[in-house]
């Protein structure tokens, strides 16, 4: 799990220094892997429905995740404290993208010529990545040592 949680944390960090594309791209590749932690499949979801400025995406995306939250613990006797942040998560959410009111998730705000750390690892990530999904035999094992590669 330590290995995907510092994935996801690195996709975090996208998210707080306003790299949303990038965090968005990279978030819905790694949730394909199959072997990825249900927390972090949530977790993931979550944070691409916050920084998604597509209302229908937004709440694609939060349904997914209500979707695995349920998944998850449908079959647990008791819910983990983690999980029960999540579900909190999701219920702040639900009306944020039900209602359209995206603008209202609190979005860490940048000045557009603004220089943030990481912004150049994040352009060089994101065109690696575009040289990744043209690789005709590329996988998510590609993907995950791009991400594990980065240095945030």
């Amino acid at each position: 799990m330590d290995a995907y949680l510092v994935r996801y944390s690195k996709l975090e960090q996208a998210y707080v220094n306003g790299h949303y594309k990038e965090c968005i791209r990279f978030a819905k590749l790694l949730i394909q892997d199959t072997e990825m932690p249900p927390i972090i499949i949530i977790k993931s979801l979550i944070l691409i429905s916050c920084a998604s400025d597509d209302i229908n995406e937004s709440e694609e995306y939060r349904k997914a995740a209500e979707t695995h939250w349920y998944k998850t613990t449908a079959s647990m006797s008791e819910i983990s404290e983690e999980l029960l942040e999540l579900r909190q998560d999701l219920d702040d959410l639900k009306p944020l993208t039900v209602y359209g009111e995206l603008s209202q998730i609190k979005k860490p705000m940048r000045d557009e010529d603004e220089e943030i750390e990481g912004d150049s690892v994040w352009e060089a990530a994101s065109k690696t990545l575009d040289e990744i999904e043209k690789a005709p035999n590329a996988t998510i094992d590609d993907i995950k040592d791009l991400v594990d590669s980065l240095q945030i």
